[in-house]
């Protein structure tokens, strides 16, 4: 659960730094995600009933080609911070991270609700990182993904990662917190 909460810090401290408010809009909707995943785990943690219905899945590939449609029509130039690809790069690298833990996670869950909320949340993770791939993209050519086709043909299915056998302390994000990550 720790895992969820620093992953909102994360994105809402990034937002804060960038000029863009496009961008700050997308940031912004992956913290709320997270918070989502926290309130999932605390449910399961906590015995609730857990339901991940269309109201809790994560909307980010819709905003990310509402956000490309308002950019490609407003015309502005585009200005990034020095460190903008590496702040997207990083924050790839982490949903990589989480998505193979919550994978790694659902095949030793014992309980069938918690291995499909951990799948469930597994798919955000990957959803994330493909939005996350596409502004990478974006930042290296601006106009010129934005003429192309390729960011409209973004698809919300999720091509899962395949898990591994064991978790290795290092590969988790924010290190060795295992029990309060799920």
């Amino acid at each position: 659960m720790r895992m969820e909460l620093d992953g909102c810090a994360f994105y809402r401290e990034r937002a804060e730094k960038m000029k863009q408010p496009a961008l700050r809009r997308i940031l912004l909707e992956i913290a709320e995600d997270e918070l989502k995943h926290f309130a999932l785990f605390e449910a399961l943690r906590d015995g609730r009933a857990v339901e991940y219905d269309g109201s809790t899945k994560t909307q980010i590939v819709r905003t990310l080609k509402s956000v490309y449609e308002e950019l490609r029509a407003s015309g502005i130039a585009f200005h990034f911070e020095d460190d903008a690809a590496a702040i997207w790069a990083q924050a790839r690298d982490l949903e990589r991270q989480a998505e193979t833990y919550y994978r790694q996670q659902a095949l030793l869950a014992a309980k069938p609700n918690e291995r499909e909320a951990l799948n469930k949340v597994a798919d955000e993770e990957y959803r994330h990182r493909v939005v996350l791939e596409q502004v990478l993209e974006f930042l290296e050519d601006p106009a010129g993904y934005l003429d192309s086709s390729e960011w409209s043909q973004l698809s919300d299915t999720p091509r899962p990662l395949a898990p591994t056998a064991a978790v290795q302390e290092h590969d988790a994000p924010g290190g060795g917190d295992r029990e309060s990550a799920a």
